[in-house]
């Protein structure tokens, strides 16, 4: 199929042969096995205009001629969007124990192909000494026997895509440290002035301990209170997992609060990525009548109807509508 190149960030027209049948055929544009922007599996006319292309849009685009015969025409064309490289990570934080072997990834799209270059902690590495390895627009770097004193791999690995278009770069970080933890607690707070909360982690090496830092959402940064907590005793539920929970006390009523938990191992603390937010409940005001208004006072005495003995307002008002609805049913 004959290719048409064009950037991204531009229009792109693709316009059929014109097509001649009797009866006049119908022609429509296909996408080989993709759908259109908007969902549609097909666009009807001879030309089509492809409005800000990215590199989403490039692929074979066919344009069909039926008439209600038994051919169908066809004429196909391959769109190729030439764009800046765009990475994306399987993982932003591998975290592993001494002696490992460990693959870091980046799956490069570029058009052209970029040139991708691996460093460690801002330091170039050569293919010479180290395993780099492609596979289409895959890209890894392979690190065996993590930990070791010969060979100490932790660290931030970032890779670097550069072609005529621009550049782009993603960092993963190796580390022995502690996962950041996943929270166990509700964000609604069933009190008023404390709240239960709970956590896990995962790491490789035995968590020593958890520092939790908490204040207002609306605070600032002078505001963060601070705990340390112990693994519970029974923390550990599968291998390489620890929890933890603390009891927050002394809280306002109804408001957000912002929570920050880091993990402690062998290797150092881990970073808080996952903040965390609850809310402590809310206390509501009654409604109370005015002072004035005395609800267990007796209500005043209504003028008796036909001499009939003052009653409650209630009945009143049944009596009434009764009369009302007899009336009613003799008009």
């Amino acid at each position: 199929a004959p290719l048409v190149p064009v950037e991204a960030g531009q229009d792109a027209n693709l316009k059929c042969s014109s097509l001649q049948g009797n009866p006049e055929p119908q022609i429509y544009w296909t996408r080989q096995n993709h759908k259109f922007r908007d969902g549609r599996t097909k666009m009807m006319g001879s030309e089509i205009k492809l409005i800000n292309v990215n590199r989403r849009d490039s692929g074979v685009y066919t344009c069909h001629g039926d008439n209600q015969w038994k051919y169908i025409a066809n004429d196909t064309v391959r769109l190729e969007v030439q764009h800046a490289p765009e990475i994306a990570q399987h993982e932003t934080f591998i975290h592993t124990r001494e002696g490992e072997e460990v693959e870091v990834t980046c799956v490069v799209h570029a058009v052209p192909p970029a040139t991708v270059e691996w460093y460690k902690n801002g330091q170039k590495l050569h293919e010479e000494s180290n395993v780099i390895y492609d596979s289409h627009n895959r890209h890894t770097l392979a690190l065996s026997n993590v930990g070791s004193l010969k060979n100490n791999h932790y660290g931030k690995y970032m890779c670097r895509a550069v072609n005529k278009f621009g550049e782009a770069s993603k960092t993963t970080e190796v580390s022995g440290r502690a996962k950041s933890v996943i929270y166990k607690s509700s964000p609604d707070g069933e009190d008023f002035s404390e709240y239960l909360l709970q956590w896990w982690t995962q790491s490789n090496s035995k968590v020593l301990q958890f520092r939790v830092d908490y204040k207002k959402s609306t605070g600032s940064e002078m505001d963060w209170s601070e705990e340390y907590v112990l693994p519970h005793e029974s923390s550990q539920e599968q291998e390489d997992t620890y929890s933890g929970e603390i009891i927050l006390n002394d809280l306002d009523p109804g408001v957000e609060y912002v929570v920050k938990i880091e993990s402690k191992n062998d290797y150092g603390w881990s970073d808080h990525r996952n903040l965390f937010k609850f809310s402590t409940k809310a206390k509501h005001a009654a409604k109370y009548p005015d002072n004035d208004e005395k609800v267990h006072d007796k209500p005043k005495s209504e003028p008796s109807v036909s001499g009939a003995p003052a009653t409650k307002p209630y009945l009143l008002f049944t009596l009434l509508s009764l009369v009302l609805f007899g009336v009613c049913g003799h008009l």
